[in-house]
Order: structure tokens, then sequence, then C-alpha cells
């Protein structure tokens, strides 16, 4: 488990393990059905992911908006590769068997790790709003969200290849 305390080493460690590019990704979550078990804490993140966008759009508050959204993409994008295709994939189960909410959470109740799939719930709100301009946050999301993914994994085709089961 990753603190505050700990240095960028071992973090860029992590990141540059070779299982992000040469294993194949194991399928953790195949469903949407998925949700984790705080399911007003995931709300709530999701409501302010979505709100972060939308402060993105207005023309006022973009020179600040932007570049913190673009660090909360790029961060959750990097917990959810590291979470689903690294050295210690979560949750990895048999293949036919149900995804379950305990990769999220100890049997105690509290977390064991972040949901970070909740960014995609978000993206997905911004882009079904009329609003063109929500729209095009929105692919900006997704790209920053494929180039992450293609940095740590090596390359853009392997994140094509394996993206059905990353996110």
């Amino acid at each position: 488990m990753m603190s505050l305390d700990d240095s960028k080493i071992p973090l860029h460690q992590l990141l540059s393990h070779s299982s992000f590019t040469e294993k194949l990704v194991t399928p953790v979550i195949i469903s949407h059905r998925f949700k984790a078990h705080d399911t007003p804490g995931r709300g709530t993140f999701e409501q302010a992911l979505t709100g972060a966008f939308m402060s993105a759009v207005i023309k006022d508050l973009r020179p600040s908006a932007l570049p913190f959204v673009a660090s909360l993409i790029r961060h959750y994008t990097m917990v959810a590769v590291a979470q689903q295709a690294g050295p210690f994939p979560l949750g990895a189960y048999q293949a036919g068997a149900q995804p379950s909410t305990a990769m999220f959470h100890s049997e105690q109740g509290g977390a064991r790790a972040m949901d970070p799939l909740v960014l995609v719930d978000a993206i997905a709100v911004c882009m079904a709003y009329e609003e063109k301009e929500l729209c095009k946050i929105g692919e900006v999301a997704l790209a920053i969200v494929f180039d992450v993914a293609s940095i740590i994994m090596g390359s853009k085709e392997r994140v094509r290849l394996q993206m059905n089961r990353l996110f």
C-alpha cells in the first residue's frame, strides 16, 4: 500500500514494472453492474468529478480548472492501470465468476483500495449532457486516459488490445 510518506522512487519502480508491458491484463471488472460498497461516497465523488469537468468548460475558470482536471484524470488513470494491470492486480478471479466488491473493501468494512473507475462514470455523465462543450471535455478526458495508459503499458496498441479489460 502506498502512503504520503513514500518517495517518488517506489512509485516509479511500480509504474515501470515489466508486468505492465509484457503480461496479459487480468480481467478484473467485466460488468457495468459493478459498484463499490460505499455508494453514497462513490456518488458524491462522481458528482465532484463531474463538477470539476463542468468548471473546466466555464471560460473564466478554464485556466485554473483545466490543469486541475487533467491531473485528476492522470492520477485516477494511473491508479486504475496499476490496480488492474500491475504486478499485483486487485481482485483477480476465475473466468465466469461474478466480480466482487471485496477488492475495494476489507472484512472490517474499511477501504482497501480506491475505486478509480468512478472517473469513467463521471466522463459518461458529462458526455450525456447536450452541451457540446461538456462533450469536448469528455473527449479530452478520454484522450488523457488513453495517453497515460499507453505510457504506463508501453504502447498505444497494447492499450487498444487491453482496453476492455482495463476500463
